[in-house]
């Protein structure tokens, strides 16, 4: 998503961005919207199995289709890869990804949770030091200076947080505590998923 909205933004101009963004912002929320409905048809009349066979054809005719219709719509040019951006930033975030879905099968009190975490953290605040004391960063961390988007940042990232979790929450009570299908269960979230 990120990559794509900023790939618009470079290539449309100002007067034509918001109907790009809003036709793009259409194909992208068509998923979520019928995803859930359409699976939980899938899955209770065949195996979840089917869900990734009736997929896989789809996928392989975008990416051969893919091949021949995309075009360069930037000018491209060969970076370098800065090895230690890339190894601090994979450790720091991957420590903290797996100490966090690892707590709620361990526990917090569990001191090798914490640990993942707390390795995850000093990571993370090196690659974000190495940012700022490098003059072409891996990512820039600069932008957070302003208030605007920073201030953005964290209310996309709690939008973000409370819409999966509804999402992921909401079908479980459904399913396994009120005994519905997995239909059923998608029928429940479509008026939420259309409204957004």
């Amino acid at each position: 998503m990120p990559l794509l909205q900023t790939i618009m933004l470079s290539i449309f101009p100002a007067d034509k961005r918001g109907a790009a963004m809003g036709t793009v912002g259409i194909v992208i929320g068509l998923a979520p919207t019928i995803g859930p409905t359409l699976s939980g048809l899938i899955i209770d009349n065949l195996s979840w199995r089917h869900l990734f066979s009736i997929i896989a054809p789809i996928a392989g005719i975008v990416l051969v289709l893919a091949f021949f219709l995309v075009k360069d719509v930037l000018p491209t040019k060969e970076e370098k890869i800065d090895i230690i951006s890339v190894a601090t930033s994979t450790i720091g975030f991957g420590s903290l990804l797996y100490g966090f879905s690892e707590a709620g099968n361990k526990g917090w009190p569990n001191p090798g949770i914490l640990a993942f975490i707390e390795f995850g953290i000093i990571f993370i605040i090196l690659f974000g030091i190495r940012q700022l004391k490098m003059y072409d960063p891996f990512l820039d961390i600069t932008v957070f200076k302003h208030f605007e988007f920073s201030l953005a940042a964290i209310l996309s990232g709690v939008t973000y947080l409370a819409m999966v979790g509804i999402e992921m929450v909401l079908p479980l009570y459904i399913q396994n505590l009120r005994g519905e299908s997995a239909f059923h269960s998608g029928l429940i979230l479509l008026p939420g998923a259309l409204m957004f």
